[in-house]
């Protein structure tokens, strides 16, 4: 078990997805300071460059926003949920991209 003041990002995936650990690829990373400065809005933390992209081995700190990259038959892809619509057919379904 890893301790909890030296979480590698591979091993913080875990805690989400197994799926996303065993196809780690890797994670950009976001200080919540620069999210707050940028007004909470990834869009402006992008545009002034201050979005990481770090491996697994990446030391998580406390304050990091984490969004997880993961390989899926030899392409990196990252992971998001749909909007729940109203018909209720993709409530909840994986939409992956590139």
């Amino acid at each position: 078990m890893v301790p909890r003041d030296v979480t590698t990002a591979q091993y913080a995936s875990l805690r989400l997805s197994r799926d996303i650990y065993d196809n780690f690829h890797s994670c950009e990373v976001i200080h919540y300071q620069d999210f707050i400065d940028g007004g909470y809005s990834m869009a402006k933390v992008r545009e002034n460059g201050k979005i990481l992209t770090q491996n697994k081995n990446y030391i998580v700190q406390d304050g990091d926003i984490l969004t997880f990259k993961r390989t899926k038959q030899g392409k990196a892809t990252s992971t998001s949920f749909d909007e729940p619509e109203q018909s209720g057919s993709n409530v909840g379904k994986k939409k992956h991209s590139k």
